[in-house]
């Protein structure tokens, strides 16, 4: 809760919350279906109308006020519950789109598992309404695996579609033991960056490289200076990583192609070291090339 939460309820008992949930049994037949649903059709970033109208459909089933369409196919569900101005708001989201992989598109990252979650979440609050006050929003996020879902909703005028919340919260699946939740105090969740890199040369035929400026050689070397950047900027107890993803140059073996692509991932906790060693990976590429 922000310093500026209104609110002046004591503070919730942690085993009071237990018991109510132990004691709830939900009903998780429509979840399980929403859940095989969503799995079976997945949609990639920027493509979830199908999946957006599913998400729309399961959440009839709450007294909630339903906004659709936000910076493209974003949802948002806000349920109500004894609210005044002194009650707090809290916003709970999950993402919707799926991955393309080996060939084929697949929820590979769990995010039909976190729009389920987002929905059993409504449907124990809707069903506990006598033990809590206040305002919640479901955010549904489209085009996450894209980077930009969450820009394009706010762009769209998300904040002004929704109570400011007091408390922002996310959620991740992860490989572990089913039944746990896992936090900790600090960052836990990584930005993320992707950043695309372009290498013009002059193509020519492979027998004559003498006559060409081979774009797949400065990639190669630029790849290969990225792996120093984090060892010289970033300090022992910082965090940062940068991945080469993809790199792709020329489609035949006897021609040296005129451009060559590197694709990179980078996940860290801090911007300002991010902007440092965006800056450092800038320097690096402009000198190959």
């Amino acid at each position: 809760m922000s310093q500026h939460s209104k609110t002046s309820q004591a503070s919730p008992n942690p085993q009071h919350i237990a018991d109510l949930l132990n004691n709830h049994t939900a009903d998780l037949s429509w979840q399980q279906a929403f859940y095989d649903d969503l799995h079976e059709h997945p949609e990639l970033s920027h493509q979830e109308e199908r999946t957006a109208a599913a998400i729309h459909a399961a959440l009839q089933r709450f007294d909630v006020e339903v906004t659709t369409g936000i910076g493209g196919h974003g949802i948002t569900a806000v349920m109500r519950n004894q609210a005044t101005e002194e009650t707090p708001t809290a916003l709970m989201r999950a993402d919707f789109d799926a991955l393309f992989v080996d060939g084929k598109n697949m929820h590979a990252c769990g995010h039909d598992m976190h729009t389920t979650a987002l929905l059993g979440a409504l449907a124990i609050l809707d069903n506990l309404r006598e033990h809590w006050a206040g305002t919640v929003i479901a955010l549904f996020q489209p085009a996450e695996e894209s980077s930009i879902g969450a820009k394009l909703m706010i762009e769209d005028g998300l904040t002004d579609k929704i109570p400011a919340p007091d408390v922002c919260l996310g959620q991740h699946v992860m490989p572990g033991r089913a039944g746990e939740v896992q936090t900790r105090r600090g960052p836990l969740m990584a930005g993320c960056d992707s950043i695309k890199v372009t290498i013009f040369g002059k193509s020519a035929h492979a027998s004559m490289p003498h006559k060409s400026i081979d774009p797949t050689y400065t990639a190669a070397m630029i790849v290969t200076r990225l792996q120093a950047i984090v060892g010289r900027e970033v300090a022992p107890d910082e965090f940062f990583v940068i991945s080469v993803g993809t790199l792709r140059s020329g489609d035949t073996n006897n021609i040296i192609p005129d451009s060559a692509e590197l694709v990179l991932n980078t996940r860290y906790y801090d911007e300002e070291l991010a902007e440092r060693v965006y800056a450092a990976l800038k320097r690096v590429v402009q000198a190959e090339v």
